[in-house]
């Protein structure tokens, strides 16, 4: 019984060993992203909209982005550098927030899982951002409780209560939300008026799933990954209007 604890520790020591050699890896900024961009109005396709893994607020000349042609669909390519490291195989996932952009209509961020942390080239598709024709225009809550989209577009200055968070994911995250109560009234409408409900019914459930992660991702790691007690009782609120069922 010792001799054979003693040959699987050494069997475990040796592959520790040969598992922690350090060699040179790539390391993707993001993974390849496919989708469709539609406009909210009538969910045609968008042409011509920008997609990248940085935001408007980025400081940086060089970060790929592609844009959509005319039926909306895009593929988005990574760019790798290289690394050395000490390279524990694992199977970890992380987070990459790609960001959609047309000069005419609003602005979206939608996080993206990787399997590898981005040490493997993977392909994911994101399904369909939908861009709101007019941001402007802000749609009433989907519960009583529901937060105000003005409020929070204010508080994304630096002094306000968004301020400590990423001003780009923020943005967007916002954005998402009033598409999502946007979807929700236009399927409202649709059926106080006896007809069935339009295509919008397609995308709601996959809109509000998209917003809860990009609103979970953000606030996580505002404030250098210390939420204030404040913003996390503003996910908590946001969260709750996602997932209640008003239709």
């Amino acid at each position: 019984m010792n001799n054979t604890r003693y040959r699987l520790l050494t069997l475990f020591i040796v592959l520790l060993i040969a598992a922690c050699v350090p060699s040179v890896s790539k390391i993707y900024n993001g993974p390849e992203v496919t989708g469709t961009v539609v406009r909210l109005s009538d969910l045609t396709p968008v042409a011509n909209a920008r997609i990248s893994y940085e935001g408007s607020s980025s400081s940086s000349s060089d970060i790929p982005f592609t844009e959509s042609d005319a039926q909306g669909h895009f593929p988005l390519i990574p760019s790798a550098t290289t690394k050395l490291e000490i390279r524990m195989p694992a199977h970890m996932l992380t987070h990459t927030v790609i960001y959609t952009h047309h000069a005419s209509f609003g602005f979206s961020a939608d996080v993206i899982q990787s399997q590898w942390m981005n040490r493997e080239y993977e392909k994911v598709d994101v399904g369909t951002i939908i861009l709101d024709d007019n941001p402007t225009e802000y749609a009433s809550s989907l519960v009583e409780s529901g937060v105000d989209i003005k409020s929070l577009r204010n508080s994304l200055q630096t002094q306000s209560l968004l301020g400590q968070c990423n001003y780009d994911e923020a943005s967007g995250a916002i954005n998402k939300l009033n598409v999502v109560r946007k979807l929700a009234s236009h399927i409202a409408q649709a059926k106080s008026e006896g007809g069935e409900p339009n295509m919008a019914s397609a995308y709601l459930q996959t809109m509000k799933e998209g917003t809860q992660d990009i609103w979970a991702h953000f606030i996580a790691n505002c404030n250098n990954g210390k939420p204030s007690t404040e913003l996390t009782k503003l996910k908590s609120q946001v969260i709750a209007e996602l997932v209640t069922d008003t239709l």
